[in-house]
């Protein structure tokens, strides 16, 4: 139950809309000692309904395969291969082609967030993606980083500049990968935030994972032990 807001699926009284549930794929992988990196990706909204009004639920159920170790769906797999760059030491674009049969396993050591449990459009305007950033702090930050996940990784799909105003000193604190990525380290947090393209953007996928390996690889490597490991 989400002490804030109400509980999954519950409808908000001034919206209509039932809220979908979001947090660790498999918390217990989530939270195992072989998981390095506890990783979080920090997404928009959802777009739609669930039938179990939990996103987690609907991708154990719908995207993850677990025949063959493979994930189903654009956004997903895009997910699923961030992760497994980061809690595999950042092979190349050749090498994690080879893996995508155990992408299953990087996904269900991940945890994924939204910045609001109500669904929205597929498309959101900036306006109302700083409005749900701030509206719904309580839950994605306090509540669902700090309480629950405690993460060491922050992967902001598109949300980077709206969550990172809503943490106080944050715009202050930016810093800059050898690529340019920005990232900003909450030290209350103990975790850093990357500011990444939403992992359902039209890109070339070699390009676009090219840059976010090298930006992890830079950025991980000299964040202090917590994070770097």
């Amino acid at each position: 139950m989400d002490r804030d807001f109400g509980g999954c699926g519950e409808t908000r009284k001034n919206s209509g809309k039932k809220l979908q549930e979001d947090g660790a794929i498999e918390p217990e992988l989530y939270k195992d000692e072989e998981t390095k990196y506890k990783i979080v990706h920090l997404l928009k909204e959802p777009n739609r309904e669930t039938k179990h009004n939990s996103i987690v639920e609907a991708i154990r159920r719908k995207d993850i395969n677990d025949a063959d170790g493979t994930v189903k769906g654009k956004q997903h797999k895009v997910t699923a291969r961030r992760s497994y760059c980061i809690l595999n030491k950042f092979p190349s674009w050749l090498d994690i082609c080879k893996k995508e049969n155990m992408f299953a396993d990087a996904l269900k050591r991940s945890a994924i967030v939204n910045l609001s449990p109500e669904c929205g459009k597929e498309a959101t305007s900036r306006g109302r993606l700083e409005r749900l950033a701030k509206e719904w702090k309580p839950r994605w930050y306090d509540r669902k980083l700090k309480e629950e996940l405690k993460p060491t990784i922050v992967i902001c799909g598109g949300t980077f500049k709206a969550a990172i105003r809503q943490i106080a000193g944050a715009s202050d604190k930016l810093q800059h990968a050898s690529t340019g990525m920005d990232y900003f380290r909450d030290e209350e947090l103990g975790a850093v935030f990357l500011d990444c393209w939403h992992p359902a953007f039209r890109s070339r996928h070699p390009v676009e994972y090219c840059y976010f390996r090298e930006s992890c690889k830079d950025i991980i490597t000299k964040t202090p032990s917590r994070v770097g490991g």
